[in-house]
């Protein structure tokens, strides 16, 4: 079992608890750990939603872009809507990056450690 918050003194704390609840029952559902489960959740699943949704945004405002470069009053808009969109998306990716090797990092150390 996972270690619930003890002494629940906020709405915070008992949220929290509910949501280790509602990841306990998954778990046992998927037949698969809590920390198996929170693995695929926050590491591999967010970030890869997280990257998804960047993606396609980014490919809308370019597909924007293009549609509007036949009317000049809009056009500078939509060039700075789409560069906006581009640098996003690259600090998304970088901090991506920066985030797995962090997490190698740490698994590296606790393997050295063992």
């Amino acid at each position: 079992m996972t270690e619930k918050i003890a002494h629940v003194t906020n709405d915070f704390d008992s949220l929290c608890n509910i949501c280790i609840e509602i990841l306990e029952g998954l778990s046992q559902d998927l037949g698969m750990s809590y920390g198996e489960l929170n693995v695929w959740l926050f590491v591999i699943i967010q970030p890869a939603t997280i990257l998804l949704f960047m993606t396609t945004t980014v490919v809308l405002s370019i597909m924007l872009y293009r549609k509007n470069c036949q009317n000049k009053t809009t056009k500078f808009i939509a060039a700075t809507v789409s560069l906006l969109s581009v640098i996003c998306y690259v600090v998304a990716l970088v901090l991506a990056g920066l985030y797995v090797w962090t997490i190698m990092a740490i698994m590296a150390r606790a393997e050295q450690l063992m």
